[in-house]
């Protein structure tokens, strides 16, 4: 294989890191066991201990001898914790995610060494009794060579169960079976970091191998429609492959380094490409046909997929000297996590989103890959690059603030949308409260989940006009949020944001974004707008908004009124207390519930509000001098009350400038529906966080009430809470 083979084979890898994490571990589980498993000769435990199908946990072995855990993963075999329903086992392997270790990972797991090479003549469909804690969560099964990790093959699913014991089936029957698989290696929740807590304990059990349909049951569901015909003028348009443009020449639709199979097919008279088994494909326009999309400003491709659940986009650029590997080559890959299968999708993306090409005038390269790795069904249709006009500079048009969008100019060509936004430009839907003409809609699409739109500005931000942004918005549904960012023209990592929730729904609200922690030694030309951010849309009424009147004004942030300063007491009404929420928390600052002469901050932890809701002080900008920590003097004291007693309340402190350096610490609520003060000590940190460190800097604040429990299983709760101070209150 040549290096550029390489290169692009190990960047398209579905999951390297779980890939190397297993070879890695599987060295330790050699070292652990002596010359136990390492040629599938003496295990040091007698004949008897091996492991083979089906795996029930049951035998009297020593389990531990050929488990190799990795990156966090901690599996054992354990009593049935539930012994009921479909699995009454004694003996059941449990698998804890931990994130307090000093390697763990997102994709920390385990791996069970088989005593033979799996024979698939048994079967390519493998079944699994699975009991997890959450609704929703995942679980990767993959089979590994003994020595291979390259020799790989594995399948996610999601188990949309919980607290019950329920069977799933992983269909193997694309590996290579001219391989030899001995390992078998869990991961559950891949790409979230455990915590090592009932949230992140699964267990399994009887695991069969099973006939299977083996590929011959219900063939996978096809296109009967062709692919949209895309609308834009040839004249602004370089094809690659589509019906309704003369096409570029390119080498390969298929190279000779990818890992899937082509087929070219028609639908309805129109050519369309079939890629199956994919895991990753290349295409490539080297040499005479490298592509030139310098004035191109987005890439077009529709996809059809009956079983992908994750799509990526990948294109390479071999820089000005048109060569590979020539020292200025560059490459961007654009992940789809969320798109409807069985169905075109129409992925018209910026090149703006390409980040990582320094250069888009020798374009040489095309990757897409996904998962299921080696099963991926894709119909390609569309591909081509497209001008749609904006990269002119806009024609003459000035954008600038105040926003109000009743300016007769092209709003088509300052707006850039990205991953699955729409932004345009709209008659006012509802005119009570807000009487302007035009708005601005902003439709969330499939696609990802901080799919979103940019405006970009003729002139960059003058902060001499303030720190303060205050936009009109309309949402569809009660506490939705909306991000608003600010970012440099061409550096995507000189750029201020800022999330708040809309409690409101269905009419026009004011809303203000506190900028004032924005570096303003940089200069600002992006406008960014992201509504949901985390969830992704679907494209209905459900997932429209509405925003105008887009102000910029002097605030409390930079121009004026004093900073903040421990101690936080909510009663001086000149300061800017920034409460700004996030995770589906609700804060206001109201009068003390117990005592109508004194102001508090109450937070509601909603029903729908994730299990890290919470409340930060001080806005982005965070207090005006660092928290004064020292060494024997590490704790706060935050006065709260609770509707419940025995509820872990977390408080964190960071560095606004630089969200990596960070500290949390947890205290327990001890009586109900009254006030009590909690001390916060930041040299006991929270498992998996950062410890206190005495030389950096920390002056903003967070605090998430009732922990690691989501809204959904506490139910909505309101707490109230005063006097955040250093020490411990006394």
């Amino acid at each position: 294989m040549t290096l550029r083979r390489l290169s692009i084979f190990l960047i398209a890898l579905a999951f390297p890191f779980a890939m190397m994490s297993c070879s890695d571990s599987s060295t330790g589980a050699v070292d652990d066991g002596g010359d136990d498993g390492g040629d599938g000769g003496d295990n040091g435990g007698g004949v008897t201990e091996v492991i083979e199908f089906p795996i029930t946990f049951e035998k009297d072995i020593t389990y531990a001898d050929f488990i190799s855990d990795f990156n966090g993963g901690e599996l054992t075999v354990v009593d049935n914790p539930d012994p009921s329903g479909d699995n009454t086992s004694d003996k059941v392997a449990q698998m804890v995610k931990k994130g307090d270790v000093e390697d763990a990972q997102p994709w920390g797991g385990s791996v069970l060494l088989l005593e033979d090479n799996i024979d698939f003549a048994g079967g390519t469909q493998f079944t699994v009794s699975v009991w997890a804690p959450r609704p929703d969560t995942k679980m990767l099964f993959k089979i590994e060579n003994e020595e291979n990790p390259e020799q790989a093959f594995e399948r996610e699913i999601t188990i949309a169960e919980s607290q019950q014991w329920v069977d799933v089936s992983f269909d193997l029957s694309g590996a290579d079976q001219s391989n030899a698989y001995k390992k078998l290696v869990f991961i559950f929740d891949l790409g979230t970091l455990g915590d090592g807590t009932s949230d992140f304990t699964w267990y399994f059990d009887n695991i069969r191998q099973e006939e299977g349909d083996g590929g011959g049951g219900d063939p996978p569901a096809e296109p009967v429609d062709p692919a949209p015909t895309p609308a834009e003028d040839e004249a602004n348009v370089i094809s690659l492959f589509s019906d309704a443009y003369t096409d570029v020449a390119v080498d390969t639709w298929r190279t000779d380094w990818s890992a899937g199979d082509l087929e070219d097919i028609d639908i309805q008279g129109n050519a369309t490409k079939k890629y199956t088994n994919l895991n990753f494909v290349g295409i490539e326009t080297t040499g005479d046909n490298l592509v030139d999309a310098s004035t191109m400003t987005h890439f077009h491709i529709d996809v059809w997929t009956p079983n992908m659940d994750v799509v990526r986009v990948k294109l390479v650029d071999f820089g000005p000297d048109g060569a590979f590997e020539g020292g200025d080559d560059s490459e961007h890959e654009i992940v789809f996590d969320t798109l409807p299968q069985e169905q075109w999708n129409t992925l018209k993306i910026p090149m703006s989103d390409f980040t990582g090409l320094q250069n888009q005038s020798n374009i040489a390269q095309y990757v897409l890959s996904g998962t299921p790795a080696g099963e991926g069904i894709l119909y390609v249709d569309n591909f081509y690059f497209s001008d749609d006009g904006s990269g002119g500079g806009g024609g003459g048009d000035i954008v600038e603030l105040p926003l109000t969008f009743e300016q007769d100019i092209t709003w088509a060509d300052a707006i850039t949308n990205f991953e699955g936004g729409d932004l345009t430009v709209v008659d006012n839907p509802d005119q009570t409260g807000n009487t302007s003409a035009k708005v601005a809609q902003m439709i969330k699409g499939a696609g990802a989940t901080f799919a979103g739109s940019i405006i970009t500005l003729t002139d960059n931000i003058n902060f001499a006009d303030g720190t303060d942004f205050t936009v009109s918005v309309w949402a569809p549904r009660p506490n939705t949020t909306m991000l608003f960012k600010i970012e440099n023209e061409t550096d995507a990592g000189q750029f201020f944001e800022q999330e708040l929730t809309i409690a409101e729904s269905q009419q026009w609200v004011d809303i203000t974004f506190d900028m004032s922690g924005a570096n303003q030694s940089n200069t600002y030309k992006k406008l960014i707008f992201i509504f949901d951010n985390g969830t992704a849309g679907d494209g209905t009424a459900d997932y429209t908004w509405y925003f105008d009147n887009l102000e910029q004004s002097a605030g409390n942030g930079g121009g004026g009124g004093d900073a903040l300063a421990l101690p936080v007491t909510f009663d001086d009404t000149s300061l800017d207390y920034g409460l700004t929420d996030f995770g589906g928390n609700q804060s206001e600052i109201v009068a003390d519930p117990t005592d109508g002469t004194n102001n508090v901050a109450q937070s509601t932890k909603t029903a729908s509000a994730e299990l890290w809701a919470g409340t930060t002080v001080g806005g982005d900008a965070g207090f005006g001098d660092p928290i004064p920590f020292t060494s024997g003097a590490t704790t706060m004291s935050v006065r709260v009350w609770s509707p419940d007693a025995g509820i872990p309340i977390r408080l964190k402190v960071e560095d606004s400038t630089d969200p990596t350096i960070s500290v949390e610490t947890e205290a327990v609520t001890t009586v109900a529906s009254q006030w009590e003060t909690l001390v916060f000590d930041f040299s006991n940190e929270a498992s998996g966080t950062a410890a206190l460190n005495l030389a950096n800097s920390y002056n903003k604040a967070s605090i998430f009430f009732n922990f690691g429990t989501t809204g959904a299983d506490a139910g909505e709760k309101t707490y109230y809470w005063d006097d955040m101070e250093f020490g411990d209150g006394q």
